[in-house]
C-alpha cells in the first residue's frame, strides 16, 4: 500500500521550495523572476509533496490540513489576515461546506456566501478540479461557478483542495473529468499564481 504523505513531508518541501526562490532572487541572470527548479534529489516521489514544491515555488501559499480541525483554524485565520469579513463562494456546494466549518451561534469562521465572480469581487473561494504536480497549477471549470470565461480573477483567491485531486498530466485530468460528469466541462482553466494575485490554498488530507 503506497505510504500517504505526512504533514512533515508537504511542510519540508514547502520549506525547500522557499529556499529554492530566496537563492534564486539573490543569483544574477534570472531578470524574468522565474524560480530555480528544486533538485532532483530534494523531490519526493507523493505527489502532493511535489505539487506543494511546484506551487509554492512559482508565489502561492499553501497549508497543509490534516483533518477539519487543522481547516478550521487555517482559514479562520487567513480570513483574519486578508481583512475578510464575508467570503463569496463561487458555488453553493462551498459555500454550505464553508459554513459548516463554523457554529452558527459563535461565528467562528466569517459568513460565505455564493456569488457571481465579476470585476467587483476582491476575494473568493474556489473548488478545484485537479492538481497538476508538473507545474504547480490548479485545474478549475466552468461547472464550479466561473462561467464561460475567467478574465476576472480576484485579487486574493482561496482554493480548497484535497490531497487525492494532485495528478500529473492533462490527460488524468481530462480523463477523471470523463468519470466525474455525463457532459465534458466547456471550459478547463488552469490557476497559476502571479505577482498580481495571491493565491492561497488550503489542502485537506483525505487519503488516510
Amino acid at each position: 500500500m503506497k505510504e500517504t504523505p505526512s504533514k512533515d513531508k508537504i511542510l519540508k518541501s514547502i520549506e525547500l521550495a522557499g529556499a529554492s526562490m530566496q537563492q534564486d532572487a539573490a543569483s544574477p541572470g534570472r531578470a524574468d523572476g522565474t524560480c530555480a527548479a528544486v533538485p532532483a534529489n530534494e523531490l519526493d516521489d507523493d505527489l502532493p509533496v511535489l505539487f506543494a514544491q511546484r506551487f509554492t515555488q512559482a508565489g502561492g501559499s499553501i497549508f497543509y490540513c490534516a483533518n477539519i480541525e487543522e481547516l478550521r483554524a487555517q482559514l479562520r485565520d487567513l480570513l483574519a489576515s486578508e481583512n475578510i469579513t464575508a467570503l463569496p463562494c463561487s458555488t453553493s456546494q462551498l459555500t454550505a461546506f464553508i459554513n459548516s466549518l463554523s457554529d452558527p451561534a459563535a461565528r467562528v469562521i466569517p459568513e460565505a456566501h455564493t456569488v457571481t465572480i465579476n470585476e467587483s469581487a476582491t476575494a473568493c473561494a474556489l473548488p478545484c478540479q485537479a492538481l497538476l504536480a508538473a507545474d504547480g497549477s490548479t485545474i478549475v471549470t466552468d461547472y464550479q461557478g466561473l462561467g464561460s470565461s475567467l478574465t476576472v480573477v480576484p485579487r486574493t483567491v482561496i482554493l480548497i483542495a484535497f490531497t487525492s485531486q494532485v495528478t500529473t498530466t492533462w490527460n488524468a485530468v481530462t480523463q477523471a473529468l470523463g468519470e466525474q460528469y455525463d457532459t465534458m466541462p466547456n471550459y478547463i482553466y488552469a490557476l497559476t499564481p502571479d505577482p498580481s494575485h495571491k493565491l492561497y490554498m488550503l489542502m485537506i488530507e483525505d487519503q488516510a
